[in-house]
């Protein structure tokens, strides 16, 4: 069929369509009071013929609706967002914003941005695991499933027994934290002994430990301002005995692990929720205001004025966003990770 004859068969339907609504609909349409549409309305309930003629009706309806919709805030209504006090732009960006129009963040380029210098990848060293306490290269580790079964496991095979064992060449599947014990001569490995020590709080108290839990903030700000471990290094331990190689990785984690315990300048953009299970409404809706998340206009709005406007650090998300005070780097956090730049 050519594209004229297509038009025509178009046509044809509209006005087909037309004759027919209107040969088959009454010129008013009967209107009713119950949804099962069995009693229909008196006629003092109806617009009258020559308001619906005139289209008068239509600014009728409107002000009818506007006398019945809420124009100023109620002390009763409930907001279902962050509290305007955790959604400040301007002092989170440290910059007037720019513009809030979408159209004209559009124009100007705004929705689009290069990051000066991309965040490394990593892992977010999960308290679960003993932190940078996990033998992530011991196979018999890696498919343990919980903290307390991988935690008896490194109190059965603990350093000295594994290297007694199999001697340097059981060196490369010891944990991150297990090999820097090793290199500054503490046979006591105070290091992997606090890495466990932390998951164990966790564990004595609820009976788990949450897989989620990790390093996370300690690894966004590094992946920033840190520069990223390309190679591998190797350190001997102090009484020559152990040669000891750390990886690009198990560098990153110690990087992490640095930023984590140590205190700097931070601003919050949200909020963040220390409830578990917060409770919620009959619709599914958390009730307390410390768990209603980041506004997402406040999310759209900082990521465009950082790296639409000001061509800042964007490094990834997770929950809670918040910005690390260090060469105005922006550091975005939520619980699922949802941009990564991968290490070649």
């Amino acid at each position: 069929m050519s594209a004229s004859q297509l038009r025509f068969v178009l046509f044809f339907g509209c006005i087909l369509f037309v004759m027919i609504g209107k040969a088959e609909l009454p010129t008013v349409p009967p209107k009713f009071l119950d949804r099962e549409l069995r009693i229909q309305a008196p006629q003092d309930k109806r617009f009258p013929v020559f308001l619906i003629e005139n289209t008068e009706f239509v600014r009728a309806k409107h002000i009818e609706r506007k006398a019945c919709h809420q124009t100023q805030p109620s002390s009763k209504l409930k907001l279902f967002a962050a509290s305007e006090e955790m959604n400040s732009i301007e002092e989170f960006v440290e910059a007037p914003i720019s513009t809030l129009d979408l159209e004209e963040m559009e124009k100007r380029g705004l929705k689009k941005g290069d990051v000066a210098r991309a965040p490394w990848s990593g892992d977010y060293w999960p308290y679960s695991s003993g932190l940078l306490g996990v033998r992530y290269m011991d196979v018999d580790f890696v498919v343990l499933e919980d903290w307390h079964s991988r935690f008896e496991y490194i109190s059965k095979f603990p350093v000295s027994t594994v290297l007694e064992k199999n001697g340097q060449s059981s060196v490369g599947f010891l944990s991150p934290s297990e090999k820097y014990d090793l290199i500054v001569g503490d046979l006591n490995f105070a290091l992997t002994q606090s890495m466990w020590a932390q998951g164990k709080e966790y564990y004595d108290i609820d009976g788990k430990v949450e897989e989620w839990m990790g390093l996370c903030h300690g690894w966004a700000p590094a992946s920033i301002v840190e520069p990223r471990p390309v190679r591998i290094v190797e350190v001997m331990s102090p009484d020559q005995k152990w040669k000891v190689v750390f990886n690009p990785s198990e560098i990153k984690g110690l990087v992490s692990y640095n930023w984590a315990t140590n205190r700097y300048a931070s601003t919050f953009l949200g909020s963040r929720c220390y409830e578990k299970n917060p409770k919620r409404d009959k619709n599914g809706r958390v009730l307390n205001p410390d768990c209603f998340d980041l506004n997402p206009a406040s999310w759209h709005l900082a990521v465009v004025n950082m790296v639409g406007e000001q061509k800042g650090l964007l490094y990834s998300i997770r929950l809670t966003i918040m910005k690390y005070g260090i060469n105005r780097s922006l550091v975005i956090v939520m619980l699922i990770l949802i941009r990564r730049q991968e290490s070649p």
